[in-house]
């Protein structure tokens, strides 16, 4: 994965993970922020050539990564995470109430 130099803060997740996807329609409604979700190794989603990502990103196959668009972690949800967790994570990176 390279960095895209885009002012978008990207989701990724591993699948089976799809509350992310609905996680992350919220949290663009509620905030009005852009975000990119990236689904590694689903048909169509960027590649785990070594099926290494979950394990490289200390996450489990139901856990999601928020990163900024300098490429730094931002926040990680280890497994799928309670609800509210990615907006909750995205009002502290954004200093927003």
């Amino acid at each position: 994965m390279t960095r895209s130099g885009s002012s978008t803060c990207r989701i990724r997740r591993y699948p089976p993970g799809p509350h992310w996807t609905g996680a992350v329609e919220q949290a663009v409604r509620r905030l009005g922020v852009a975000l990119d979700l990236h689904v590694i190794g689903a048909a169509g989603g960027l590649a785990d050539v070594d099926g290494l990502f979950h394990t490289a990103y200390g996450i489990t196959e139901a856990g999601a990564v928020l990163v900024r668009p300098d490429g730094i972690i931002a926040w990680r949800s280890r497994d799928a995470g309670e609800p509210g967790s990615l907006e909750r994570a995205l009002r502290h990176v954004l200093d927003r109430p």
